[in-house]
């Protein structure tokens, strides 16, 4: 089962990006739904996005954006290194997904039913 734990934070590493990187005034969309045995959360924000050449390397240990957007911003470039391996661990995966502005980060975390001892 999903300890309540490494979701909060997942979800903490991801919402201090977008408090990080997202304008005051900038639209920020949550949403989660089940589908089976799976749980997903789709954070997307209308923020400045990450350019596509740098979209796969986010993952990456210590990776930081090399742009203006990071200058002045703490960080040490693991949080959503480490948010993609809880989420593995648990099943699922954390992944961007394309869209036309900002960015759109979805979690994908296996959820089985409890079953009683």
């Amino acid at each position: 089962s999903l300890d309540p734990d490494v979701l909060e934070q997942i979800l903490n590493n991801l919402l201090g990006n977008v408090e990080k990187y997202v304008a005051a005034g900038d639209q920020v969309t949550l949403a989660s739904w089940q589908h089976g045995e799976q749980s997903f959360i789709r954070l997307q924000d209308d923020g400045p996005g990450i350019p596509a050449r740098e979209r796969q390397r986010i993952f990456e240990p210590f990776y930081r954006l090399g742009s203006a957007l990071t200058e002045g911003v703490s960080g040490a470039g693991l949080g959503l290194t480490i948010s993609r391996e809880l989420a593995r661990l648990h099943g699922g995966d954390l992944e961007l997904e394309p869209t036309s502005t900002g960015a759109c980060f979805l979690l994908r975390i296996s959820t089985p039913p409890e079953t009683s001892s």
